[in-house]
């Protein structure tokens, strides 16, 4: 149906996702998916920051360090004056409030048993359906994160080889 098609494109340009089975039709159409996976994914927690959104408006509440309540109070009255403000601040909670339910649904990802969903977690699990063989850099909060029970049952069977590095040269934090 290329009128659907033209609204997923459109969607997928205003929500910034890209869906692997419709950019690479081919590959999952003839092959099942990726032969290889290889990928360090990032360690972000999906949450609304507040503070990071009122900032871009006013620098001050990072630079001076403001306080949460500062933050809130400062947020209410902006919402009251700044129209572009305000309907920057409803994109984002409707965003971050349907990126978390899609997230925890356990139709789009099954293992995923934390509160609070993390890409990288998200982004193993997701790896594990649509690669043959994966590579990944993964934190080790998988491993000892109580929730990641079901995640780990999955990767499990499928590691080949598990390599632990101490940052000796303390390069980061």
């Amino acid at each position: 149906n290329k009128e659907r098609l033209e609204e997923v494109k459109s969607l997928s340009t205003q929500h910034r996702f890209f869906h692997n089975q419709l950019e690479f039709i081919e590959v999952f159409k003839e092959r099942g998916g990726f032969d290889v996976i290889v990928g360090n994914p990032p360690w972000i927690s999906i949450n609304f920051q507040l503070d990071t959104l009122l900032s871009e408006f006013k620098p001050e509440v990072f630079v001076k360090g403001y306080a949460s309540s500062d933050v809130r109070k400062l947020n209410d009255e902006f919402l009251l004056i700044n129209k572009l403000y305000k309907s920057l601040f409803f994109e984002e909670v409707v965003f971050n409030d349907s990126l978390q339910i899609f997230s925890k649904s356990k139709v789009n990802y099954p293992n995923n048993n934390s509160s609070k969903s993390n890409l990288h977690k998200l982004i193993t699990e997701n790896s594990l359906h649509i690669g043959k063989s994966i590579g990944l850099v993964v934190d080790k909060g998988v491993f000892d994160d109580p929730n990641s029970g079901e995640l780990r049952k999955s990767l499990y069977p499928r590691m080949g080889y598990l390599f632990r590095f101490r940052n000796e040269l303390k390069l980061f934090s």
